[in-house]
């Protein structure tokens, strides 16, 4: 009788499988796509239909650990970018912090020159020389142009640093997360040859099922590979420079 049934459930899977095998069409004659080893490299695993999924369960699961890999591989090159990105943001951040303290130092030497109507002309300032008021009151205006736009440009700096950084980690969960998800999927697919080889029929359904649903994750979202945004303009900074305050 045990004999009977296991052989029962033989014809039943192989009928199962013949359904979606590349004969051409299932029982209820509709078209199913060539599952040849090259054609199923190129379709998606999202694009595997619940037949196909039970009738090569290693295969949809082969499907997807491509795809991750696929998604893992961009999600290094944008972790590459954005680290390039971070890092340049703390060199530009340091140089501004560098600029906008000697063009601060300037102003506060040659703020009070330029005021005394005594100063004598030629009159030397942080080693420069300046022929005339006018020279050096031109040179103050520029360093406090300079302060200003420092002030700007290191706040939008390290306004992209905080986002960069917050990218940045959420990429890094989504590696983490991306090779379990793929650690999972390799052992489901061997699970699936090892239940082929054995005939373990309970064991093959459990499998396509779980992987139906697995398969059924979206990709992280599109902000993940979007490029780092770099702004260092002078846009909304007042070019009409009030009193000089250093």
């Amino acid at each position: 009788m045990a004999r009977n049934t296991a052989f029962l459930r033989l014809m039943a899977l192989a009928a199962s499988m013949a359904a979606v095998l590349p004969c051409g069409c299932s029982r209820e004659g509709a078209a199913v796509p060539d599952r040849s080893a090259e054609q199923a490299a190129s379709v998606s695993a999202k694009d595997w239909t619940a037949a196909q999924i039970k009738a090569d369960p290693a295969g949809a699961a082969m499907a997807a650990i491509r795809e991750k890999e696929t998604e893992a591989a961009r999600l290094r090159e944008q972790e590459t970018k954005l680290e390039v990105a971070r890092q340049k943001a703390e060199r530009d951040l340091a140089a501004l912090a560098k600029a906008e303290a000697e063009a601060r130092d300037f102003g506060r030497m040659g703020l009070p020159a330029c005021r005394d109507a005594g100063t004598v002309y030629p009159v030397s300032v942080a080693g420069r020389s300046f022929p005339s008021r006018e020279a050096l009151y031109a040179e103050l205006k520029e360093a406090d142009r300079t302060c200003n736009l420092c002030a700007s440009n290191r706040a939008i700096l390290a306004n992209q640093s905080a986002r960069d950084a917050a990218l940045l980690a959420k990429i890094r969960d989504r590696l983490s997360a991306n090779a379990s998800e793929r650690y999972a999927l390799e052992r489901k697919a061997d699970a699936a040859r090892t239940a082929m080889e054995e005939r373990d029929f309970d064991a093959l359904v459990a499998i396509a099922n779980d992987l139906s649903d697995s398969l059924e994750a979206a990709l992280p979202s599109d902000e993940l590979f979007a490029p780092p945004v770099r702004n260092l303009g002078e846009a909304g900074i007042d070019e009409k420079l009030g009193e000089l305050h250093f």
